[in-house]
């Protein structure tokens, strides 16, 4: 189950990477091409015959292959290290990244590789990408010197070092397990790593008696990792000696049910857990466990199955979509389309689901409510990514521009270099974003989007020098707070980052305006407010006091809804604007507004589009707004105060 668990991981994941980074961008045509070669891949079926063709060789048989370009910067002959994402017997969602031979760059960084369509992950010294090979696909690589990472790993209760963690690094997303790197805490909960890739990592943390967690780094740190102890489960699967057995959460440990179906688990501590036992006769079983819970029983039966077909622009099958299917917010079973865009989810157990597909980076589809067991077929209709182009002024060429997601998104940012201070990113997933362009020297440039579904954002940005928010924060849970700066022009954080052991923090932001607030954990949170204002090249310093549980300034009910909003996100489908999510214990959910409601009007006019219903519901903190949402036919409009 551990082993089905890690490849259902990386199979979503990739599907929200492939073509991120500078992957499928169109760069300038290279004056002498680097000659194509077509490397051996391990084909999902039988091997297909190779022929020579014009000093190439090439792929018989009815796999499409396409030609991708690699441009590495700054130009140098290198070593390129490839993986290609395969599923097993050429069906199914059970799938890893099988190593292909390496490849090599010419004196002037180019190589022309001609290869099975598919999704590849490419490294070459420090940089790496993910991409999806459609025809001809250029990418280019942008190599750094390696970059240290230091920190501790600590018991999140009384800060105890914990010895003897093992502590996986990689850029973040999934990667196959030969790119990623991983060190031991010493004894005083300490550890190092020499030379890591620059920008944003995973970090991997695991030890013996602490439940598991995967954690955002920047180098070179240092960094504080902060794990919940973990209980021992102990449990048993009724006639299911040998069933796999682990939790819903992707994130959750696994392992095998023994003799008389007993098995054992550690598990987090102070949260409910769902528990899955699989059997090889594909019967399912599930337990719930409460917060504090020491046994469970689990009772296998024979598994529901829901077929179903991807399709896409003008009703023509999807082939190689990745579909999940979602119950409380858990991932209970994955499929992977076929040629013909059909699939089948099995496994399942009675519920009201969510179901979801998506193909590249940014095409998707989601249907709420879909009941199983099933009296039809599934059917799944993608809608285009976004993209988003746009000039950037003030600086020369190259330019770095990254596009990201909120953390909850699990996005791995997209990134481009300008050309003449232009720059295009697409294939990406709809959805609140930020664009920021930056150069070595310090100067950078941002702004908020939401990327509507088959649209184009143009967004113009004019480079300027940052400032620094030097800070520390005293008081209980100082050490790993999240501190976040946000504009009273936008309530949506601007930058957050993760105090060091002594409370300390560094802020890099544009000159402005700003309020600090933090949060420590998912289920502890604290709050406090300060006002800063911060100049270009210069350093503003301030001291925060966080305040304990009991003493009356927590955050309240609206705790993960940020000021102005109403706690909920829309997306197109169908045509109609419905709710995509609603956050619990917010304005929208204390109005009774539920997923799937379709929203007809803001305030009296009707609303167009997801970034139009976006935009127009956010506000004035405590300023209330008219929605008219019509359910089942249903239509009615309610007055939803915004968040303060």
């Amino acid at each position: 189950m551990k082993r089905e668990i890690a490849l259902a991981v990386v199979v979503g994941a990739l599907a929200g990477l492939a073509g991120a980074w500078s992957a499928r961008r169109d760069v300038p045509a290279l004056d002498a091409p680097a000659p194509a070669v077509a490397l051996q891949t391990e084909r999902d079926d039988e091997a297909a015959p190779r022929r020579a063709l014009g000093g190439r060789v090439v792929l018989d048989g009815p796999e499409q292959t396409g030609l991708l370009r690699v441009q590495v910067k700054p130009k140098a002959a290198v070593a390129l290290r490839l993986a290609r994402w395969s599923l097993r017997g050429g069906k199914g969602s059970d799938g890893e990244w099988r190593s292909l031979p390496d490849a090599a760059t010419d004196a002037e960084g180019r190589a022309e590789l001609k290869l099975p369509v598919g999704s590849y992950f490419i490294g070459a010294t420090r940089a790496s990408t993910h991409v999806e090979l459609r025809g001809v696909t250029d990418v280019e690589l942008e190599l750094f010197d390696g970059a240290p990472l230091t920190g501790r790993v600590v018991g999140d209760a009384d800060g105890r070092p914990i010895a003897g963690a093992l502590v996986v690094a990689s850029e973040r997303g999934e990667a196959p397990e030969a790119e990623k790197q991983s060190v031991q805490t010493d004894g005083l909960g300490r550890f190092a790593f020499a030379a890591l890739p620059r920008g944003d990592l995973a970090l991997e943390v695991s030890a013996a008696g602490w439940a598991p967690d995967t954690v955002e780094a920047k180098t070179p740190g240092p960094i504080d990792v902060r794990l919940s102890s973990a209980c021992r489960v102990d449990g048993v699967v009724v006639d299911g000696e040998g069933a796999s057995v682990g939790g819903a959460r992707e994130s959750d440990p696994a392992t095998l049910a023994g003799p008389n179906g007993r098995f054992w688990l550690e598990l987090e501590c102070d949260r409910a857990h769902t528990l899955i036992a699989r059997d090889a006769a594909g019967r399912v079983g599930v337990g719930k466990l409460e917060p504090g819970a020491k046994r469970v029983t689990l009772r296998l039966e024979a598994g529901l199955t829901v077929p179903g077909v991807v399709r896409g622009a003008e009703g023509l099958p999807v082939p190689g979509a990745d579909v999940a299917a979602m119950l409380d917010d858990e991932v209970r079973a994955r499929a992977v389309s076929d040629e013909r865009g059909t699939f089948t989810l099995s496994g399942l157990t009675p519920g009201n689901y969510v179901m979801r597909a998506r193909k590249g980076r940014g095409a998707s589809a989601t249907v709420y409510g879909f009941e199983v067991p099933a009296t039809s077929p599934l059917e799944l209709s993608l809608e285009p990514g976004a993209a988003v182009k746009g000039q950037v002024t003030g600086g020369d060429d190259p330019i770095t521009v990254e596009l990201s997601w909120g953390t909850l998104r699990h996005e791995r940012p997209a990134r481009a270099q300008t050309l003449g201070g232009a720059f295009e990113l697409d294939d990406l997933p709809a959805g609140a974003a930020t664009v920021r362009a930056s150069t070595p020297d310090g100067r950078f440039a941002d702004a908020r989007l939401f990327l509507a579904a088959g649209q184009t954002q143009v967004v113009n940005l004019a480079l300027r020098r940052s400032g620094r928010i030097l800070g520390r924060v005293v008081g209980p849970d100082a050490a790993g707070a999240q501190v976040y700066a946000l504009r009273e022009t936008d309530p949506v954080p601007l930058k957050s980052v993760v105090t060091d052991a002594e409370g300390a923090f560094v802020l890099e932001v544009p000159a402005g305006d700003y309020m600090l607030g933090a949060m420590h954990g998912t289920s502890h949170l604290r709050r406090f407010d300060a006002q800063v204002n911060v100049d270009e090249g210069r350093d503003a310093r301030v001291t925060l006091t966080m305040l304990a549980a009991d003493a009356g300034e927590g955050w309240g009910p609206m705790a993960s809804v940020a000021r102005g909003e109403i706690g909920g996100s829309f997306e197109v489908v169908n045509g109609t604007v419905q709710v995509s999510w609603v956050v619990a214990d917010s304005p929208l959910a204390a109005a009774g507004v539920q997923v799937g409601d379709e929203l007809t009007a803001v305030d009296g006019k009707p609303v167009g589009s997801a970034l139009d219903a976006f935009a127009r519901t956010r506000g004035t903190p405590g300023v209330d707004v008219a929605l008219t949402v019509r359910r089942q036919g249903n239509e009615r409009t309610l007055k939803i105060a915004r968040a303060r």
